[in-house]
C-alpha cells in the first residue's frame, strides 16, 4: 500500500473511529492494522491525532531570540535611524 493511499483509507476510517463505542473502536483498530501494517499502538496515536484539510505549521528551530521585545527594539530603532542606518560593526560601539 503506498502512503497516499494509506493517508486515504485514514481520512475514512477516522470518522468511523471517532463516532464509535469501545467495542467497535477494537474491531476498527484490528482491521486498519491488518490492512495498513502499521502496528497497534501507532494506528491509536495515528487515529487520535489525525487533522483533517489543515497543514502542519512548521516550528521555529533553534534558540529562541533574545531582542525581539518592544522595550529592547524601539530604542535600538530610534538610535539606529538617528545615527543615519549604520551597519551592525559601526552601530556596537
Amino acid at each position: 500500500m503506498s502512503p497516499r493511499s494509506k493517508r486515504e483509507y485514514l481520512e475514512v476510517i477516522f470518522l468511523r473511529y471517532k463516532k464509535a463505542s469501545r467495542k467497535e473502536k477494537t474491531t476498527i483498530l484490528d482491521q486498519f492494522c491488518a490492512v495498513c501494517g502499521y502496528h497497534r499502538k501507532h494506528a491509536i496515536r495515528l487515529l487520535r491525532s489525525f487533522r483533517r484539510f489543515t497543514k502542519p505549521q512548521p516550528r521555529k528551530r533553534g534558540r529562541p531570540s533574545r531582542y525581539h521585545t518592544n522595550g529592547i527594539l524601539n530604542p535600538l530603532k530610534t538610535i539606529w535611524v538617528a545615527a543615519n542606518l549604520p551597519c551592525s560593526k559601526r552601530l556596537s560601539p
